[in-house]
């Protein structure tokens, strides 16, 4: 896209990333929605964890989490595009916290949240078998914090 043909569409390059983040909400939390739908009763947060920190979502973060892929360009400025993922992130604690017990399930949640996408992220930058560790990391402290709720 030229210069020009760019910004026919577009203010800015925030303006873009504004409604590139839009655009990846349209549908939010839509996999892992599904994958707690499929699930057994009470497996649902194994399975929306098994779906997130998967090899296939971190290889392919262009058709994944926005909130991963997009968090550390937009979240230290005021911007559309940083209400958009902050929007996106709730939604996304809010689907998490529904499958959780106890008044203090939102808090949980949230953390529950944070530590998927950090291990997503670091995940993405690891390498190889390493990488796969992270996963493989993630997935064990997620499950215990399942366990524990009983």
């Amino acid at each position: 896209m030229t210069h020009g043909g760019f910004y026919k569409h577009f203010s800015s390059k925030d303006a873009l990333i504004d409604e590139a983040c839009r655009h990846s909400f349209t549908q939010p939390g839509g996999n892992l929605r599904a994958a707690a739908d499929g699930a057994k009763p009470g497996e649902e947060l194994r399975a929306i964890v098994d779906s997130y920190l998967s090899r296939r979502h971190r290889d392919n973060p262009g058709k994944g989490c926005a909130v991963a892929a997009l968090g550390g360009e937009v979240g230290n400025r005021e911007s559309p595009a940083r209400a958009a993922l902050a929007a996106g992130r709730e939604r996304l604690v809010s689907l998490i916290a529904r499958y959780m017990k106890g008044s203090d399930a939102k808090e949980r949640a949230s953390a529950f949240v944070a530590t998927m996408v950090g291990a997503l992220i670091s995940a993405r930058l690891a390498d190889g078998a390493s990488s796969d560790a992270v996963l493989r990391a993630a997935k064990r402290e997620l499950y215990q914090r399942i366990e524990e709720q009983g």
